[in-house]
């Protein structure tokens, strides 16, 4: 799950950047880069998912 969440996170960077490689239109680029961004945030909560799921909190005979 983490590693899903690190994968989404750089092709969410990686799809920003490649539009200002696509095209030199300012409304395609924007588009791109809200799709880019999208993927990132869907990552980022990805990741902090599976942080919440094996949380130090949780007492599963870790540190708590």
């Amino acid at each position: 799950m983490k590693i899903m969440g690190i994968i989404l996170l750089l092709g969410g960077w990686l799809i920003a950047i490649a539009g200002l490689l696509v095209t030199d239109s300012t409304s395609v680029r924007m588009v791109i880069a809200l799709v880019g961004f999208g993927t990132a945030i869907s990552g980022l909560m990805t990741l902090n998912k599976g942080h919440l799921e094996h949380a130090i909190w949780k007492g599963k005979g870790g540190l708590a």
